[in-house]
């Protein structure tokens, strides 16, 4: 038992330090294998500020997963955006692991939407990582980050998370701080294709690659893949009549196995 112990501290703290549970958030995102940056919903104003003014409802999304099946990591977040007059804010929290180790993100964002081709966003961050029997570690962050419409079909999109963190007085080591950048493009009213490219200031380049396809109203089909960690993912969506849409699937890496995920999204009014 103390082994398992030691052993899951040590794998939880070289994904932290990868940066997996920064930014990799809501059900939808890890079904596209983390090409999160140009969608546009509740979960993902976690990857990128620049996309709470383009939601233009009042939604709030919960979701859980448990990284590559080890209970120690389970991962639930909460997160709530309200539409401004000029713009939005968005609130939430990711809460990740249990007893021997705990990491939480508290986050308030503002985003602006400046015309309508361009939108901009901030968010700060208070980060806690306690570890049992080593201490706790506070880190406060900003997020920044943008959404551009090329046209109809095209969108770019660019976030840096995790920006001015501290060092750690655990490790001695700096937080890390992630970028992302993103197309989306849509071939067709019905398929959303995703490329974007990520790299944190502790980890290699990843280039991944994400397809959605709303095979019947309201019910999407997800994949996607990270091309150079040998990672594949998929999962389902669909939207309720009563505003409620369902997210479900899992992601698999190929050292470190399985991450199945599921999250529920509400919104104030009716799809439009």
């Amino acid at each position: 038992m103390k082994f398992n112990k030691v052993a899951a501290l040590i794998a939880f703290l070289y994904i932290f330090k990868m940066g997996f549970s920064q930014y990799v958030i809501g059900p939808r995102s890890l079904s596209l294998s983390g090409n999160g940056v140009t969608l546009v919903d509740a979960y993902s104003v976690f990857t990128n500020a620049g996309l709470i003014s383009e939601i233009k409802e009042i939604q709030i999304a919960t979701s859980y997963s448990i990284p590559y099946l080890i209970n120690e990591f389970q991962q639930q977040s909460i997160v709530g955006v309200l539409p401004l007059k000029k713009g939005g804010i968005s609130f939430g929290g990711q809460f990740t692991g249990k007893e021997l180790l705990k990491q939480q993100k508290i986050s308030l964002g503002y985003g602006l939407k400046l015309n309508e081709k361009l939108s901009i966003g901030i968010r700060l961050n208070h980060h806690q990582l306690r570890i049992q029997n080593y201490g706790v570690n506070n880190v406060f962050t900003a997020d920044i980050g943008f959404l551009a419409y090329v046209n109809e079909k095209l969108s770019l999109a660019a976030s840096i998370l995790s920006v001015g963190g501290n060092h750690s007085n655990i490790n001695q080591e700096r937080f890390p701080t992630y970028m992302q950048l993103g197309v989306r493009y849509s071939f067709q009213k019905h398929v959303q294709t995703y490329l974007s490219i990520d790299k944190s200031s502790v980890s290699n380049l990843n280039y991944r690659v994400g397809i959605e396809y709303e095979a019947y109203k309201n019910f999407y089909f997800r994949t996607g893949g990270i091309v150079n960690s040998k990672s594949l993912s998929f999962g389902v969506g669909y939207e309720l009549p009563m505003r409620l849409r369902f997210d479900f699937g899992s992601q698999w890496q190929q050292t470190l196995g399985w991450t199945p995920h599921i999250g529920f999204l509400y919104r104030f009014t009716a799809k439009k």
